[in-house]
């Protein structure tokens, strides 16, 4: 009995244990399933915020690419060379530049021109840290000769911005596919010369150098020329003409002598000055210059320039052309008046059919047969005798000839087979003679002029009416013709 109860009990606490196995296995199992809905529930979340994101991306994408370019160098970024838009960028500001500059100082201030353009369009002349242009306080394309080698030196090894360090390799390229011979020559084919670093500050400063366009020889010329500068040279265009002011400008500044603003507009009004007409022009010209005097001018020399190329464009439309001269309308008049007068002083003794029939008897060949004395005009050829005188005849081998007083004979001859009053060429000669002393004796006649010259002074006052009629499109060019005639009635007062 004992054995079956002890049997019985195992029994029972192996059934026990077995129950109790049972239910810590199923309570495991459903932990572990709440672990595993934590556990996908936390993936499920992840998943959903990754593709969140990506719809994100992928809509900031889209809303990017709708929207076009339209200018790859407005960002201060640096240029993102694997796109498209970014690698065109850089390709544009490393493009070379129209016109190159061969080191001489006449093609210097175009490209100066150019490559500030370029500055500008890149860039380039941004402020730090992406700028390259500020080197010291100074502008390298303004003040070019004010900066050093040890100013540009440490201007590149400063220079640590991503932009900036792609505007100045730009730069170089550009300024290197500009360069012609012989400074190209100069620095490219000497390996002495060959710039360490790809720096354009550094190899536009390195060009300027080995030229002469900051010499003091250079500026003398150049302010010189700046001087004497002729708008007649370039058909008094003023465009043309602003452009060589500008370009005397550059190269009459030295690290020694600058021109300030008011110096460029001073030049710039005397060059303007030597155009008198039109007179609207002329007009203009001086009342600027009476600004200028009067400290009422307050704009840049720049910005005075194009305000005479509006006038100047101004007045071609309005006047169908710029008829310009170095000449006022007074002094044109004036010309014009004298050249009148000198004409009616200047009277030859007209001109007769006989003139051209004694150059026919001089062409005519002399007898063959003359006689020995067809040359003389005293007997015996003496000078002391008794001269010949018209109708005596002498008698040679038969023939008889006679004396003729005329000059104008070929060869000289004055004894001829023909009757002197058949002698055409003394005819012609007598009437040349009479014709001459005509004129004489009407000279003689003439009363001597007075001081008023009344007689010119009526001439001229015909002429400027007619002259002040004919302007009548133009007041102001009419009433300098109408001072001068006021001027001229005063005299004859």
């Amino acid at each position: 009995m004992p054995h079956r109860d002890t049997l019985y009990l195992l029994a029972t606490v192996f059934l026990l244990l077995t129950t109790i196995d049972a239910r810590a296995e199923r309570l495991r199992r459903r932990q572990g399933a709440m672990a595993d809905n934590a556990t996908l529930a936390a993936a499920l979340q992840a998943l959903a915020n990754a593709v969140a994101s990506i719809q994100q991306n992928q809509q900031a994408q889209a809303a990017h690419a709708a929207q076009p370019v339209l200018d790859p160098f407005a960002s201060d970024d640096p240029f993102d060379l694997a796109s498209r838009a970014g690698d065109t960028a850089f390709k544009q500001a490393s493009a070379a530049i129209e016109p190159g500059w061969d080191g001489t100082p006449t093609s210097f201030p175009p490209f100066l021109n150019a490559l500030r353009i370029r500055a500008r369009e890149a860039r380039w002349d941004a402020v730090s840290p992406q700028g390259i242009t500020a080197i010291n306080d100074h502008d390298l394309l303004t003040n070019y000769h004010e900066i050093t080698t040890a100013d540009a030196e440490t201007a590149r090894a400063n220079r640590v911005n991503d932009r900036a360090v792609q505007n100045a390799k730009a730069m170089y390229r550009a300024v290197k596919a500009s360069l012609k011979n012989p400074l190209r020559g100069l620095i490219f084919n000497q390996f002495a010369n060959t710039p360490q670093h790809e720096d354009g500050p550094s190899l536009f400063f390195l060009a300027t150098s080995f030229s002469t366009t900051s010499t003091l020889q250079v500026s003398q010329d150049s302010f010189h020329k700046l001087i004497m500068l002729d708008p007649s040279d370039y058909e008094f265009n003023i465009p043309l003409v602003n452009t060589e002011l500008s370009n005397l400008f550059v190269l009459a500044t030295t690290p020694h002598r600058s021109l300030s603003e008011n110096e460029r507009i001073q030049h710039a009004l005397t060059t303007y000055a030597r155009i008198q007409q039109p007179q609207t022009w002329a007009t203009w010209v001086a009342t600027q210059q009476d600004n200028f005097d009067d400290n009422l001018i307050t704009v840049g020399s720049q910005l005075f320039l194009n305000s005479a190329a509006r006038k100047y464009n101004k007045i071609k439309e309005k006047k169908k052309g710029f008829h310009a001269s170095s000449k006022s309308i007074q002094e044109e008049i004036v010309a014009m008046i004298a050249k009148q007068q000198t004409k009616g002083k200047h009277k030859s003794a007209p001109k007769t059919p006989s003139d051209e029939e004694d150059k026919k008897d001089e062409k005519r060949p002399a007898s063959v047969a003359s006689p020995p004395f067809a040359k003389h005009t005293h007997p015996d050829n003496k000078s002391d005798a008794v001269p010949y005188k018209v109708g005596d005849t002498k008698e040679w081998k038969g023939t008889t000839y006679h004396f003729c007083d005329t000059p104008n004979h070929r060869g000289k001859i004055h004894w001829h087979t023909h009757a002197t009053a058949d002698c055409r060429t003394r005819q012609r000669w007598l009437a040349k003679k009479q014709a001459e002393a005509n004129l004489a004796s009407e000279d003689i006649a003439q009363p001597p002029p007075s001081d008023d010259n009344s007689g010119e002074s009526e001439d001229a006052t015909a002429l400027l009416t007619r002259v002040y009629a004919m302007l009548s499109t133009d007041p102001a060019a009419q009433g300098a013709v109408g001072d001068l005639l006021h001027s001229l009635n005063n005299e004859n007062e």
